[in-house]
């Protein structure tokens, strides 16, 4: 079970195994996102008070990050969101 909560410990959430890879993404503070035509939504693992057991796979939304944020060279930079398996590049 991994647990969360905003930096203030107003807002606090418990969820179970994540269901995909885990990246960098650069743009807002939200807590969570959800898309009406996916039966998941998006934890913003920022928010995490617990390990969640994996890494970050790549930075996401660099196209919306700030131009003075250095990245390091050890992960790959997605101007939108991770590439969906088998999608066309």
């Amino acid at each position: 079970m991994l647990e969360g909560s905003c930096l203030c410990g107003g807002v606090a959430y418990e969820c179970g195994d994540l269901a995909g890879p885990i990246g960098h993404c650069h743009c807002g503070t939200h807590l969570m996102a959800e898309w009406e035509d996916q039966d998941t939504v998006i934890l913003r693992l920022g928010a995490l008070d617990t390990d969640p057991g994996e890494v970050p796979v790549g930075h996401i939304w660099v196209s919306h990050a700030v131009p003075w944020l250095a990245y390091g060279p050890d992960l790959p930079m997605y101007p939108e969101g991770i590439p969906q398996r088998g999608a066309s590049k």
